[in-house]
């Protein structure tokens, strides 16, 4: 399954010791649930573009100037 998530350009984000703190605080200050917080996190620190069905996340994403897609 790796291979084929590879293969598809997909990456595991890069993680640091800041993460936790990031994460808890994007969960205090958006009601987000954490999972949703996880991607925010990563689309906000690698400049991406979000793709959700979540309408509470792809509103907190757009206030911090990410794009969403669909």
């Amino acid at each position: 399954m790796r291979a084929d998530l590879h293969g598809a350009g997909i990456r595991l984000a890069p993680s640091d010791d800041d993460q936790s703190l990031r994460l808890a605080e994007l969960r205090v200050v958006t009601g987000l649930r954490l999972p949703a917080c996880c991607l925010l996190d990563v689309a906000i620190r690698q400049h991406a573009t979000l793709a959700t069905f979540d309408a509470a996340l792809a509103a907190v994403a757009r206030h911090h100037g990410i794009p969403v897609q669909p």
